[in-house]
């Protein structure tokens, strides 16, 4: 069952985000689907699209550098 949700979690956010969802919109909006009281239970689905689908970070990687002056953020 963990499987299913991770693999439904993680496409799931891809798709949010390829039909042009803010990944900082989509990420709510997943973490309450799925049920979860923060955003930061939701957190590992995001990291796991982001290493199997790496264009999904490059898109964002702008706006993270914009929102937080340049400074590097852990890739995990």
């Amino acid at each position: 069952m963990d499987l299913f949700r991770h693999s439904f979690s993680v496409y799931a956010f891809k798709k949010m985000v390829d039909s042009g969802l803010d990944m900082y919109v989509a990420l709510p909006v997943l973490s309450t689907y799925l049920g979860h009281k923060s955003v930061y239970a939701t957190e590992v689905y995001v990291r796991l699209a982001m290493s199997m689908f790496p264009y999904i970070e490059e898109q964002f990687k702008e706006k993270v550098e914009l929102v937080f002056g340049g400074v590097g953020y852990e890739k995990h």
